[in-house]
């Protein structure tokens, strides 16, 4: 396609992306602040000073290419909703250091995505826009590194968390000292957002933070201590797999006949599979390790397509009221499944609820009939 039909919407339309990535960049700079504040000497200061200075620059350039099209719009609706639930998170302090830490990559996340949308639809636009338009590339590249630093970021932070220590004082030499046991703070509750938040930015919270458990399992030395987290992968893994299958999977399949559920479906099924593998047939250390390995970037594969293309179906067949209710009916199967499993005394005797492989083929009627009538309401019905 050389060029646009329509130059009129289409730049007005590049114009709502700009205002959208422009509002997360001033929010991204105050949450640069308060990682700043909370750092003393370590490897990271110099990364974190580098990104608030790109960052700082980068609102500059976003203030700048808005003058430079002539459109300047109101970023929308659902932008501000979320803006304003991440600015919650910084301000409340009943969210963790992990959380605020996680957020703020989240945030990061979301500009690399709209940044790069915003570049290739450039790729068909009249010469002029694409040429105002062009320091966008220039944003993307600084997003992308820090991306990679942010995860870096995420990990220290998670690793310390889970110590179970207070984070105060010299954060980064604390980091440092120790490698310690339990996963107590990332172990059942995989993720506790506000409960306003859109189904897929919960699922996304989820899949970030059980790669910090991922991490911290490969990373130990000691074979019990390493099979002991896994125990935390295997439970969230679980029970995230579960109440989304019950949840969200079975409203898509209501509302859209795409492949792209039923490969999802598919894809948990093997997850769990090996998840069991792993779980009764440890084998030796490195055989351990391999094994969590191939889970991780089995796991990690499924992510990138979720976030890809289920995510996008489900923006495009629920409204945002909808996406939040589903958060919240997803939030509160993943609290009744955990009672169950806990009343149980283990997950080997809640094996009707995190049972062997199913065939893609039955998952629509087992999950329309049994999860429905297992933990509540048909997930077609989201009026309340």
């Amino acid at each position: 396609m050389d060029s646009v039909h329509n130059p009129s919407h289409f730049k007005a339309g590049i114009a709502s992306e700009i205002a959208d990535i422009k509002a997360r960049q001033a929010l991204v700079l105050d949450y640069d602040d308060w990682l700043l504040a909370r750092i003393d000497e370590d490897q990271f200061l110099d990364e974190i000073r580098q990104m608030r200075e790109a960052d700082d620059k980068n609102l500059r350039l976003l203030e700048n290419l808005e003058i430079q099209l002539g459109e300047r719009v109101q970023p929308k609706p659902a932008t501000l909703r979320h803006i304003d639930l991440a600015r919650d998170i910084l301000d409340d302090g009943r969210y963790s250091m992990l959380e605020k830490t996680a957020e703020l990559g989240l945030l990061k996340t979301m500009q690399v995505t709209c940044g790069t949308l915003v570049a290739r639809a450039l790729e068909s636009a009249d010469k002029d826009i694409a040429l105002a338009a062009s320091p966008v590339a220039g944003l993307n590249a600084d997003n992308g590194k820090h991306v990679r630093w942010m995860k870096d970021i995420i990990n220290e932070v998670g690793l310390y968390q889970i110590a179970g220590e207070q984070l105060d004082g010299n954060l980064w030499g604390k980091l440092k000292s120790t490698f310690a046991s339990a996963t107590t703070m990332l172990g059942i509750n995989v993720a506790q957002p506000m409960e306003d938040m859109p189904i897929t930015s919960v699922l996304a919270l989820d899949h970030r933070k059980v790669d910090l458990l991922f991490g911290e399992v490969l990373a130990s030395e000691d074979f019990e201590r390493a099979r002991d987290r896994f125990e935390g992968i295997y439970k969230d893994l679980n029970t995230h797999a579960v109440a989304e299958e019950e949840v969200f999977y079975r409203a898509l399949q209501d509302r859209s006949a795409s492949s792209d559920i039923e490969h999802a479906w598919t894809e948990h099924q093997d997850m769990k599979t090996l998840l069991e593998d792993i779980r009764m047939n440890p084998g030796t250390h490195e055989g351990f390790k391999a094994s969590v390995t191939r889970l991780r970037e089995m796991v990690k594969h499924h992510v990138n397509e979720e976030e890809d293309d289920v995510f996008d179906l489900a923006k495009d067949v629920f409204s945002e009221n909808e996406l939040v209710l589903l958060s919240r009916r997803f939030m509160s199967h993943k609290e009744r499944i955990l009672e169950d499993f806990a009343s149980r005394g283990s997950m080997s005797e809640a094996g009707s609820l995190f049972g062997g492989k199913m065939d893609a083929g039955t998952a629509a009627s087992s999950v329309s009939v049994s999860s429905g009538t297992r933990y509540g309401a048909p997930a077609s019905d989201l009026s309340h």
